[in-house]
């Protein structure tokens, strides 16, 4: 293996590692207030629907990956990748338009502008016109606004079901 390639995964690892996913899930398994609160059955029905096949087969690691070769391919200062990687720690790459999700956070990034991480905001619609796809969104502070798809790459945040699907999946891989 190269030292490019060693070097990637090692990064890859040591964000893994500063977000320590597993400590998390363990904490919360056995936390008796938490567990009152979670629908077991809920997260069940989560694993077998068809709403989450995108998920199918998904790891945190795979997801970090997916992160990672993104930032990669449009060209980020591999100083500034850890940093991002770190800030995207709760997201995945949306790679395909089908994946992107009305209702969740995302955050993006333009393709002509490698580096430059948006602050995000909330899907609200997806328009196709002939220039392209147009992702409409809301800020926090309610301000519409939009940006188009194909010029960047977009990052959605990970809620909880999904959370817990992809320790799922991890669980069955390990």
């Amino acid at each position: 293996m190269n030292n490019i390639a060693k070097t990637s995964i090692e990064n890859r690892i040591g964000v893994l590692e500063d977000f320590d996913l597993r400590k998390i899930y363990e904490d919360a398994l056995n936390d008796p207030e938490l567990m009152g609160t979670l629908d077991i059955n809920n997260i069940l029905d989560a694993l077998e629907s068809d709403q989450n096949e995108y998920l199918e087969n998904l790891t945190f690691e795979k997801i970090q990956k997916d992160v990672y070769d993104a930032l990669v391919d449009i060209g980020v200062a591999k100083p500034n990748i850890p940093k991002l990687c770190a800030s995207l720690a709760d997201y995945r790459y949306v790679d395909e338009i089908c994946h992107l999700h009305k209702g969740k956070y995302v955050r993006w990034m333009h393709r002509n502008k490698p580096g430059e991480l948006t602050k995000g905001c909330k899907v609200v619609n997806i328009k196709f016109a002939n220039t392209g796809v147009c992702v409409v969104c809301v800020t926090n502070i309610g301000r519409f606004m939009q940006y188009r798809y194909d010029d960047c790459i977009t990052f959605q945040k990970l809620d909880i079901e999904e959370q817990l699907i992809l320790m799922a999946y991890d669980h069955i891989a390990k």
